[in-house]
């Protein structure tokens, strides 16, 4: 084994070891939260004969930092993640528009003074969203994990668009991994916002980072979460937390393209509730709910 391999199978494995898990409950646990992962998998990933490096594997790996409890980026961080993605940067063409249907229009203009668009030379091979609710149900933090693929050298960036749907919340994004805050300009309907890597990247090279928004002084419950998805995108996945003490009476997951058309399927109430979404295409999709 390489020493990358073997650094991950011991961090994983030590993990696993002190969550008090078996591979059967761990794989049970993994399904729950929308990550199919063998146990046999499992298994291979912490003696180090295998290691994550498809693209469903690494998303895997962002939901295993949580339910083991250790600090987020910790195993992802071990993994060489330079082309264990596809390196075939035409497999992401720039999309047509530049305008995101799930976003709106106020993003572009906000975006555009920044200097900045939604696509940036950056492919979203997946996106996890988990957000968290207080008891009042009104939304306390967004957390967001990305998996980039770079499609053309240089770029050195990542555009953010958050809307304000709750008029008295103030967000502040804080950088995670792999990237530290740049500009930001707010406005009445959302924050534009910048997150900057580490160094350029080179055509074809992935990259994940991850960053929180805190919402302050928001009194307005919640009753959705959309996602907008600008191009192709391989994997996106929405989780809310709701507060034991304020769970919703309903919800349903929801996807909706450029058309306008929408699908809509009721989901059982759970806490948490994940939704997944494969390829999504361009729109916005997301979770609703009635309290």
């Amino acid at each position: 084994m390489t020493t990358e391999a073997t650094a991950f199978a011991k961090a994983l494995r030590d993990a696993i070891h002190a969550s008090g898990y078996t591979l059967a409950q761990l794989r049970a646990t993994l399904s729950e939260r929308g990550v199919p992962v063998s146990a046999a998998t499992l298994s291979y990933w912490q003696s180090g004969r295998s290691r994550p490096e498809r693209q469903n594997s690494v998303v895997a790996v962002g939901v295993l930092e949580e339910v083991l409890e250790v600090p987020r980026g910790s195993l992802a961080a071990l993994l060489p993640l330079r082309g264990t993605l596809s390196p075939d940067v035409t497999a992401f063409p720039t999309p047509p528009s530049r305008h995101d249907a799930g976003y709106g229009g106020h993003a572009e203009a906000a975006l555009a003074q920044l200097g900045l668009d939604l696509d940036g030379g950056l492919a979203r091979l997946s996106i996890h969203d988990r957000i968290t609710l207080d008891a009042l149900g009104v939304m306390r933090e967004h957390s967001a994990r990305l998996t980039l693929l770079a499609r053309r050298e240089g770029v050195d960036r990542l555009a953010l668009w958050t809307d304000i749907e709750d008029a008295g919340a103030y967000p502040v994004i804080r950088p995670v991994m792999n990237c530290r805050l740049g500009r930001n300009s707010y406005w009445d309907q959302g924050v534009a916002a910048e997150l900057l890597f580490e160094r350029p990247l080179r055509a074809g090279e992935p990259m994940m980072v991850e960053f929180r928004c805190e919402l302050v002084g928001g009194t307005e419950p919640q009753v959705k979460f959309c996602r907008g998805t600008v191009g192709a995108t391989k994997e996106t996945v929405v989780e809310m937390r709701f507060d034991p003490t304020m769970v919703p009476a309903s919800i349903e997951r929801f996807a909706a393209g450029d058309s306008g058309s929408e699908q809509a399927t009721s989901l059982r109430v759970q806490n948490p509730v994940t939704a997944v979404f494969v390829q999504p295409g361009p729109g916005h999709h997301g979770l609703r709910w009635t309290w």
